[in-house]
Formats: structure tokens, C-alpha cells, sequence
């Protein structure tokens, strides 16, 4: 699983949903959760994770997407199986993986070196643990 290290920029609420901004390295990121610890609030400090399988990749960053969440990262290695393919990801000395089918490596030409964006919903980045615990 993947970790980041992040600050809470902003917390709205409607109902049962909640939407948390935060600050990880100078990227603004955003989560879309139903139930959120009340005890997180503004200005604390948290581990967000996000699973390797849930992470797409992107030559260039696209303004005009719902995806919210995009984080330039460089290529680190990359490990082609039979299906799948493995991409190792350093954004801002924060290492992660995104796991993508080995035909989309291929189709994408990626290559160790390469400068790229992770791409993640809202609504797959989680809370693992915050300042409070």
C-alpha cells in the first residue's frame, strides 16, 4: 500500500459526506469519504494511503478531468509480468507504485527516468492514521 505524508487544508461537510483537502510536497490533493474521525480538523498532520491498483498514469497532466489528484512523479523501475506491470514512482522523495495492466505500459512506451503524473479519484484516497492517534 501506498503512503503519503499530508497537512488538512480544508474540511467540508454535507450530510453524510465529507470532503478533506490537504497538502502533501506543494500538491494539493482531495479525498471524498462517509465517515471521517471528527477529531481530524484543520492543520493535522496525516498518513493517507492509497492502493497501488487504484493509481492510472498520465504523460501530461489534464486540467480538464474529474480526477483530482495528480502528482508528478519520475520513474524509478518498472517490472513487466505476464499480465501486469509494476511502475515504482518517486514524487517528491515519496516512493509509490501503480500497478497497471502490462498492455498499458507497453501502449504508454514508459521508461525509468521518465517524468509522469499519478492519477487517483477522491474517493480512493484514505486516512490511515492522523497527529491524534
Amino acid at each position: 500500500m501506498n503512503t503519503l505524508q499530508a497537512v488538512v487544508t480544508n474540511i467540508q461537510k454535507s450530510e453524510h459526506i465529507t470532503i478533506m483537502s490537504f497538502i502533501s510536497n506543494d500538491v494539493n490533493l482531495k479525498m471524498m469519504a462517509l465517515e471521517v474521525d471528527d477529531t481530524i480538523t484543520k492543520d493535522t498532520q496525516v498518513t493517507l494511503g492509497i492502493k497501488a491498483a487504484s493509481i492510472s498514469l498520465a504523460k501530461q497532466q489534464h486540467l480538464d478531468i474529474s480526477i483530482s489528484n495528480q502528482l508528478p512523479c519520475q520513474i524509478n523501475n518498472i517490472i513487466e509480468g505476464d499480465l501486469l506491470t509494476v511502475i515504482s514512482l518517486d514524487f517528491a522523495n515519496n516512493f509509490i507504485e501503480s500497478v497497471i495492466t502490462r498492455d498499458s505500459a507497453r501502449r504508454m512506451e514508459l521508461e525509468v527516468g521518465q517524468n509522469i503524473f499519478a492519477l487517483f479519484k477522491s474517493s480512493e484516497l484514505f486516512i490511515i492514521k492522523s497527529s491524534h492517534e
